[in-house]
């Protein structure tokens, strides 16, 4: 058919993968990667769809249809279908790249400017910087299993940085550098 190809493929805690279909104007939910089954239709109709975050519990998934620098989630009903809520900005032309935790905060790499991660959520947002702020080449955040610690890819230092989130959450305070982790080759997209 003559959808565009995908470009972020999201897995949640559970092994549910979301696929963004900008062809098809939708979000696919596959439940429980690796067996057989057909796709579920998560989203439709959805416009500009370039990228699609799920958090790790799966029951809210973030889109990129409101247009640039901005998303729209969508909550998982208890029928199983998503329903939209309403768009709220972002740090970034799109969600490729980025990471969101439970609580909705999505931390991205910020286009066209060197160094500095967005956080951004519902509830407001900052901006925090790595080391190497002016050289470096930012390309993806990671978060692990329960959010506390962001990986952050730099493609510049062939870098990968891992941050703490404060201790009251993403949106107060700055993160504080844990570990860098050097030697990468061209490094991209982490996951």
């Amino acid at each position: 058919h003559d959808a565009l190809p995908i470009f972020l493929v999201p897995v949640d805690r559970h092994a549910n993968v979301f696929v963004s279909d900008d062809g098809q104007q939708a979000i696919y939910f596959f439940p429980k990667a690796g067996k057989l089954g057909t796709a579920n239709v998560a989203v439709q109709g959805a416009t500009n769809l370039t990228s699609v975050l799920a958090t790790p519990d799966g029951r809210k998934i973030l889109v990129s249809d409101c247009g640039f620098e901005a998303a729209r989630p969508y909550r998982r009903a208890p029928s199983g279908k998503y329903k939209p809520r309403d768009c709220f900005g972002v740090g970034t032309k799109a969600l490729i790249g980025g990471a969101v935790d439970d609580r909705m905060n999505v931390l991205t790499p910020i286009d066209s400017a060197s160094g500095l991660v967005s956080v951004s959520s519902p509830f407001g947002g900052i901006i925090f910087e790595t080391p190497d702020e002016r050289h470096a080449s930012i390309t993806s955040v990671t978060l692990n299993g329960n959010g506390s610690i962001a990986y952050v890819a730099d493609h510049h230092n062939e870098s990968v940085y891992a941050f703490k989130r404060p201790a009251q959450g993403w949106l107060v305070g700055h993160p504080r550098l844990l570990a860098t982790y050097r030697g990468f080759a061209d490094l991209d997209i982490i996951a």
